[in-house]
This record gives structure tokens, C-alpha cells and sequence, in this order.
């Protein structure tokens, strides 16, 4: 569908730019030509779930893909001329300290391919009725209100399963990551 809505906004000359959410096994199952062809239509940027540069937490969260696909989907977008956004977790509770290192380790590869990549980073937390909630219920602080939920962010770092050292790692990575955004758009790149 989304070649068709491309071939269209290029066939009634739209010249309109936009973006769109996408998975990064769909970014890889294009061939070439079809990302040209989303290219010439407008495409500037995706919006991607990374989730995390650690296998096992890819599979916890059944994301289909592993670290060397995110990889590759830059690669594929860098080639493209197209932008990604990556929105990615992290503080996983069975191995949040490897799964951070190597979080880092995949934000470093993706910059390798694109040093203007806009990197989405919040803390991990399992939503009540999910199935990972159930699994963490007995080590997380969630709101029970909805006044609580109201007050809740991305960045979250009041879990039980980690130290307020890696805390600190995490709002720190996250103020350089948002202040690389703010730069960008600022026109300091």
C-alpha cells in the first residue's frame, strides 16, 4: 500500500515531504528501487521501535529482529537518503546492565552510519495487563491512579530492579541524546 500512496503523491505532483512508522524488517524487505521510489514521493524520515541492542531483550519483547537488522536497516536508509528516528528502551530487569552496554555499543554503530540519527530514549517499564507485567509485577512501581499515570514519563527511573548509579546512567544518556536533537534542529550540525 504504502508504494501505491507513493506512486501517487509522485503521479498528481504533491511534492509534500512526510514521514512514517515502520518496522525494521520492513525497511530491509524493500529492494532499492522501491526506497527511491518512497524517496521521490516525499519520504524524509522513519520512525522505527529499535527497542534495544541486546538479542535477548529483543526476544523477550518479540520484536522479530535482532540487533544486526537495526544495523543493517541504517545502512539500507543511509544508502536511501532517508532518515531514522530510533526509539529505543532500556533497564530491562533481567540483565539491564549488558543490555545497557550493549544499547550503547548499537547507538555507536547506527552514528557510524549517520552521525545526525535521532536517537528516542526511555526507561523500560512493563503496562499492567501485558504479559511481561505479570512476569515483573512483583519488582515494579507502577502508578495506581490515574492522577499517578498523569505524572508517569518515559524516563522513568524508580524501578526496583536497578541501582540509582545506573539510574544516572540512563537520565544522562538521555539529556546527551535530547540535546543532539535540539542541536540538529537548532542548526548546530
Amino acid at each position: 500500500r504504502v508504494l501505491d500512496f507513493a506512486q501517487r503523491l509522485i503521479d498528481e505532483n504533491l511534492n509534500i515531504k512526510w514521514y512514517s512508522d515502520i518496522r525494521i524488517d520492513q525497511i530491509i524487505r524493500f529492494k532499492k528501487e522501491e526506497l527511491k521510489l518512497l524517496k521521490q514521493a516525499g519520504a524524509e524520515v522513519f520512525l522505527v521501535g529499535a527497542e534495544s541492542g541486546n538479542l535477548d531483550v529483543l526476544q523477550l519483547v518479540n520484536k522479530q529482529i535482532t540487533p544486526g537488522d537495526i544495523i543493517k536497516a541504517a545502512a539500507i536508509c543511509q544508502e536511501a537518503q532517508i532518515n531514522i528516528i530510533y526509539s529505543i528502551m532500556t533497564g530491562f530487569p533481567d540483565n539491564y546492565e549488558e543490555e545497557f552496554r550493549d544499547t550503547i555499543n548499537m547507538i555507536n554503530c547506527l552514528r557510524n552510519y549517520d552521525n545526525t540519527a535521532q536517537i528516542l530514549l526511555c526507561s523500560y517499564t512493563p503496562y499492567p495487563g501485558t504479559e511481561l507485567f505479570e512476569k515483573y509485577k512483583s519488582i515494579i512501581r507502577v502508578p495506581d491512579t490515574v492522577f499517578g499515570w498523569s505524572k508517569y514519563s518515559l524516563l522513568n527511573v524508580n524501578n526496583k530492579w536497578y541501582s540509582r548509579r545506573h539510574a544516572s546512567r540512563i537520565k544522562i544518556l538521555c539529556f546527551i541524546l535530547t540535546w543532539h536533537i535540539v542541536s540538529m534542529q537548532n542548526g548546530k550540525y
